[in-house]
């Protein structure tokens, strides 16, 4: 992984791929920019909260009466502000603000829940409406609402029920089941992901040793270094399975399936466990036919899981000896 100076390192698997949760696919290593921007998140939120003493400083030294969605787009502060600014919109439209006593904007808060006002309509009259100035009696001013918004946004905002009472606006997170902001619903939001994967219930058992639910990984992902692997990046070589007295092409399904040694164990698991194989297989064919008869509810079902993950990782080992010991396992 990474480079040395000016050359590139070739990479087995991405970084993006790396760090996708397990059931993803991944390794479940958390990317350090995911989580740098969850702790700018985190501050962003304490801005939008206004409720400790450190917002209180940032407020006073760069907002002074301006509403903190305005800045959004400012140039001016230090790298660590400017870093709180550009998460804003990420914290503003994941978290919404509970009409109490109407005192937040109009334009620049997010209290309908999907964006701040300003983001779809112009902002007409005052831009430092209040949310109670448009509301009479507990109910919305229409005549006012049509004077300062669309028609569509005027019956968007007349569908949302309102009660002024006497207690300061509360902003609430969404991403959270109680409404308070965490760093670890933050990174959730912002870090990469990607498709359940359908191995997830085997691969990472935790009865299994890591490292051999590592080979299976790395061979899902066409990562082992077989010969095969390697001149597609871009290394050019001669190549010659070294487990058996075939002149074949060292490539991942003939060291892990097809090839004379990976046959015969194979063969002799599928007999004891009365699994049928097709002739013509790939690696993870094989795989994936132990693993659509393995189940937990019972000690076979369980081996039927464990039991490709075992093997592959016996056979790459003998397959790792034979290359760089030059020693063939005798594999009955």
């Amino acid at each position: 992984m990474g480079s040395n100076g000016e050359e590139k390192k070739r990479k087995w698997v991405s970084w993006s791929k790396i760090c996708l949760q397990m059931e993803e696919g991944g390794l479940g290593i958390q990317d350090l920019s995911d989580i740098q921007v969850s702790l700018l998140m985190k501050f962003a939120w304490k801005l939008l909260k206004g409720d400790s003493l450190w917002a209180y400083f940032f407020k006073a030294k760069y907002l002074g009466n301006k509403h903190l969605f305005s800045l959004i787009s400012s140039l001016k502060g230090s790298r660590f502000w400017k870093s709180i600014l550009r998460v804003l919109p990420l914290v503003l439209n994941n978290s919404r603000c509970l009409i109490c006593g109407g005192e937040s904007s109009f334009w620049l808060d997010n209290w309908l829940g999907d964006g701040v006002v300003a983001n779809s309509e112009i902002v007409l009259g005052n831009p430092d409406l209040k949310i109670r100035d448009v509301v009479v009696n507990d109910k919305w001013d229409i005549s006012t609402l049509r004077s300062v918004v669309e028609a569509e946004m005027v019956e968007k905002i007349a569908s949302v029920p309102v009660r002024l009472r006497d207690s300061p606006d509360v902003y609430v997170w969404k991403s959270s089941d109680d409404g308070d902001f965490s760093t670890k619903s933050a990174w959730e939001l912002v870090r990469n992901r990607g498709p359940i994967c359908l191995w997830k219930t085997w691969l990472w058992q935790k009865a299994i040793p890591k490292k051999m639910s590592f080979v299976c990984w790395r061979a899902r992902l066409h990562a082992l270094p077989v010969d095969e692997n390697i001149c597609k990046l871009g290394i050019p070589l001669v190549s010659k399975c070294n487990c058996c007295d075939e002149a074949q092409v060292e490539t991942l399904d003939h060291v892990l399936c097809s090839g004379v040694g990976a046959r015969n164990v194979w063969n002799y698991f599928v007999g004891v466990f009365g699994i049928v194989l097709l002739q013509n297989r790939t690696w993870m064919g094989v795989v994936n036919v132990w693993w659509l008869r393995a189940s937990t509810s019972s000690q076979v079902g369980w081996l039927c899981g464990a039991a490709p993950i075992i093997t592959t990782w016996a056979i790459w080992r003998a397959r790792c000896v034979a290359r760089m010991e030059g020693i063939l396992y005798d594999w009955k």
